[in-house]
């Protein structure tokens, strides 16, 4: 009966770097299936993918030092050696092209081409942002002289203050503007109280110059009201007036500076977007798992053969023992 032999272990490692190689595959192709070509209105995008080639720069600058130091033995050779016309060949200098490597033309680059109108209508919104940036750099000198100068106070109302005159002025124009009324109005009733034959002196004329005086200084109270209403109302529009005159100094200290920001900002340039690139992971191969799995199924063949090489060898023994055993029988 021939011996079982164990199956050989799968190339885990063999299997890893071509999952790795169908990763890279599969990446690529959901690359560029996700970033088609696009063709609107607008214009279009293209996507191609190029070769990057690479330059090693160090390779080059070590040939190039070696060139140096050739040229530089070459022309400090010895006057004999030319004399006796031993020829020697001038070093070559290095070929940066030699020392470029070939990309794997996987780079992706992306074209955004704008359609005839668009690119109009694009380079008309530049020339207006140059054109409006042109007069807000123009200004920065009147912004500069305006602001080098103090905030002119010359042209400033004073502060307003509710003064005694104020009120003195108010008071008394109430108060002479009624006064020949008042005085109409006594005479009136002199004449009156004359006429019934009521005399001064007597009760009922006191009675009655009493009265007419309390209405005179209700007159008053009411003036003096008016008066105090009329210089808060002064001192407001005083203070209006100031305030008004601040503001308006503000804006034209500042108007230089706010028309330089209006210019800056007054021209935005919208540019027709387009679908971004779409870029792929792509997962390294697990090397090092298939060489652990790897590992595992070399011991695992390697027990199996040890257990068997045992099996065999306890069988060997066993028979062995009962062949002594069966000598010494017949012996006897």
């Amino acid at each position: 009966m021939p011996k079982p032999q164990a199956p050989a272990a799968p190339d885990y490692k063999g299997a890893a770097i071509e999952q790795g190689a169908a990763n890279k595959e599969a990446a690529i192709a959901s690359s560029k299936l996700s970033n088609p070509n696009i063709i609107n209105p607008y214009g279009r995008q293209t996507v191609t993918y190029d070769s990057a080639p690479t330059f090693d720069e160090a390779g080059y600058n070590a040939a190039m030092q070696r060139y140096q130091s050739s040229l530089g033995a070459q022309q400090n050779a010895s006057p004999l050696g030319r004399l006796l016309g031993v020829s020697t060949s001038s070093p070559v200098a290095p070929d940066r092209s030699a020392f470029m490597s070939s990309g794997d033309g996987l780079t992706p680059t992306v074209t955004q081409t704008l359609s005839p109108e668009q690119q109009a209508l694009f380079d008309q919104s530049n020339r207006i942002s140059q054109g409006l940036g042109d007069l807000a750099e123009g200004g920065i000198d009147r912004v500069g002289s305006m602001l080098g100068t103090q905030f002119d106070m010359s042209k400033i109302p004073d502060q307003a203050v509710a003064g005694q005159q104020g009120w003195d002025n108010a008071y008394n124009a109430i108060t002479q503007r009624n006064q020949p009324f008042m005085d109409r109005r006594r005479e009136m009733t002199e004449t009156q109280l004359s006429n019934q034959g009521i005399f001064r002196g007597s009760e009922a004329h006191g009675n009655a110059q009493r009265d007419l005086a309390t209405q005179e200084n209700d007159f008053n109270l009411g003036a003096q009201q008016q008066a105090t209403a009329q210089q808060q109302a002064q001192f407001g529009m005083d203070t209006q007036a100031r305030q008004n005159a601040i503001s308006q100094e503000a804006f034209l200290r500042q108007l230089p500076l706010n028309e330089i920001n209006a210019l800056r900002s007054g021209a935005i340039i919208n540019v027709p977007q387009f679908q971004g690139f779409q870029g792929q992971q792509m997962a390294a191969s697990p090397i090092m798992q298939a060489t652990q799995a790897q590992d595992q199924a070399n011991m695992g063949r390697y027990n199996i053969q040890s257990g068997n090489a045992n099996n065999m060898m306890s069988g060997l023994f066993g028979l062995g023992s009962s062949g002594m055993m069966a000598a010494g029988m017949m012996a006897m």
